[in-house]
């Protein structure tokens, strides 16, 4: 048993051319049944009783099929709308596995050392403290990097404080977190302890981000995508940014609002709404997912091979290896974004104001995910460990693991291609993560569209797909009706050498074409 522990348009192509869930006893209950896998059903419906939990998802898988995903209760309390098995959770905590994995795969395609020394590769200011320049890689992601939050508290939870230290509208972002934390103290040698850290895993996302050549998310969506994970990706803090297929988070009843972070926002506030900001913990605690995501996820990280694993099995045992600092028979410990024990079970929990969430990968091969819109606010890590064994009785009561793979069904078979972060070319596709689209007002439409190679010769494209979005990218390709064109300041093309390059490029409409189709006209190397 594990340790408990807290720590993509019709339009376009126009364009172009509830009664209230009881909260006691059973909780309603969505997705296949399965029969072999029972316990889980009625142990996962005990524990909301017990802790008076509005919804939850579950979903497991064994040698890389899932075999169960459900939804229980209530995705929103005050409509009733059930939990579908691929509701979309913050998920807090778990999102440090995820961005551990994107670590790893920069180390073993180079761009990164695990003993590379932070803060002089990011170059953001002088440090008080001489010793944060000795912090690594490796320091990060143990959380041995000096930040003791027990003593110094936890500056993701600081917005107002960091802000008004450094000028700006509050909540501050990663970056200005950052540079105020240069400022602070350490409370400890790198290396010499483990100190559970926040905000190390925000400067984990920096070193991302610049390693990678990509925002933190762009790059991270896109390992996530060879997993078949599709729809991850970094929440709102505010009501407003909840994205499609995201249930509603609630704090016990009779619990007390909080005071907005948010300067443009002031008053009291629910705390998952407003509270706290989640944009800043993109890296150590933003991500939103729906529980077969997270085993997706974990089944592309368990040295197994009936899914294609995310790393290789060099650097899956590296993300596994007991720290230096552990003693040699300690029995579990934090590797790197991941809690390890000596039987080979990998696991995280995570926890914020209206989520709480637990992700495990035994030994034997079994993954399984829970995701809550609810947490404790009186014992959270009881309620964390009592998630953690109702999982493993559930398991335990398995006689009989049942066939099939629900995965082609709710979730992918396999890797998939998606469409975001930089415009890109791969596998015949051009992909247009956001193209600004005139509809006669100020603001202009914007779509995720993706073109199909239909004439190499010419470099000639259709249209294959365009759906809605909501983006406030800046820079993004335009289509101008006037002349045809569509205008792209940046997009991934092979050069000749089949490696991806940076060119500015420019697409022309062609008139009478099959459908909506556009040619390259001009490609231009950047620098």
């Amino acid at each position: 048993m594990l340790r408990r522990f807290m720590p993509w348009s019709t339009r376009l192509l126009i364009g172009l051319c509830v009664p209230l869930l009881g909260l006691a006893g059973a909780r309603a209950a969505t997705g296949t049944a399965v029969p072999e896998l029972a316990s889980y059903d009625s142990e996962i419906q005990a524990f909301m009783a017990r802790w008076n939990v509005p919804g939850a998802a579950v979903a497991v898988a064994r040698n890389g099929r899932l075999l169960f995903a459900r939804g229980y209760g209530v995705a929103d309390t005050t409509t009733g709308a059930p939990v579908q098995p691929d509701a979309l959770f913050r998920i807090a905590s778990v999102s440090k596995p995820i961005t551990a994995a994107a670590v790893m795969k920069l180390v073993e395609d180079g761009a990164l050392s695990l003993d590379l020394k932070v803060f002089p590769y990011l170059a953001r200011g002088a440090a008080a403290d001489a010793r944060l320049v000795q912090i690594t890689v490796r320091h990060l992601l143990e959380h041995t990097a000096g930040w003791d939050r027990d003593i110094a508290g936890d500056p993701m939870f600081k917005s107002g404080t960091i802000a008004q230290a450094m000028g700006v509208a509050s909540p501050p972002d990663a970056d200005t977190v950052l540079r105020w934390m240069l400022t602070q103290p350490l409370q400890f040698t790198p290396g010499s302890r483990y100190a559970y850290s926040n905000f190390g895993y925000v400067v984990l996302g920096q070193v991302i981000a610049k390693a990678s050549g990509q925002s933190y998310e762009d790059y991270v969506r896109t390992l996530l995508l060879k997993a078949g994970v599709t729809r991850s990706r970094v929440g709102g803090s505010l009501a407003a940014g909840r994205l499609s297929g995201e249930v509603n988070y609630s704090m016990p009843a009779g619990y007390p609002q909080a005071n907005s972070v948010f300067a443009a926002t002031p008053g009291l506030v629910p705390w998952p709404y407003g509270g706290f900001a989640l944009e800043p913990m993109a890296a150590n605690g933003g991500w939103v997912a729906s529980a077969i995501d997270l085993v997706a996820f974990a089944a592309a990280m368990d040295r197994n091979s009936s899914r294609p694993d995310l790393l290789s099995a060099a650097n899956l045992a590296e993300t596994a290896r007991r720290p230096a600092h552990e003693a040699a028979n300690a029995s579990y410990w934090y590797a790197k974004g991941w809690q390890v024990n000596t039987a080979g079970n990998w696991w995280h929990n995570g926890s914020l104001p209206g989520t709480s969430s637990l992700l495990v990968s035994a030994a034997n091969g079994t993954q399984w995910a829970v995701v809550l819109n609810t947490r404790s606010e009186v014992d959270m890590g009881a309620q964390a460990g009592d998630l953690d064994n109702t999982m493993w009785v559930a398991y335990g009561k398995v006689t009989q693991w049942p066939a099939g793979d629900q995965f082609a069904a709710v979730h992918s078979s396999g890797s998939q291609s998606g469409c975001f972060g930089q415009p890109s070319f791969a596998a015949g596709v051009l992909c247009l993560p956001v193209v600004e689209v005139p509809n006669g007002s100020a603001t202009p439409e914007r779509y995720t569209a993706t073109l199909a190679l239909t004439d190499a010769a010419t470099l000639s494209f259709s249209l294959t797909a365009a759906t809605p979005v909501s983006s406030q990218a800046s820079g993004v390709p335009a289509f101008n009706p006037a002349t045809g064109l569509v205008t792209i300041p940046r997009v991934l093309l092979p050069d000749v050498s089949g490696n991806p390059r940076a060119y500015s490029a420019q697409l022309q409409l062609l008139p009478g074409g099959p459908g909506l189709s556009f040619r390259v006209v001009a490609a231009t190397p950047l620098n």
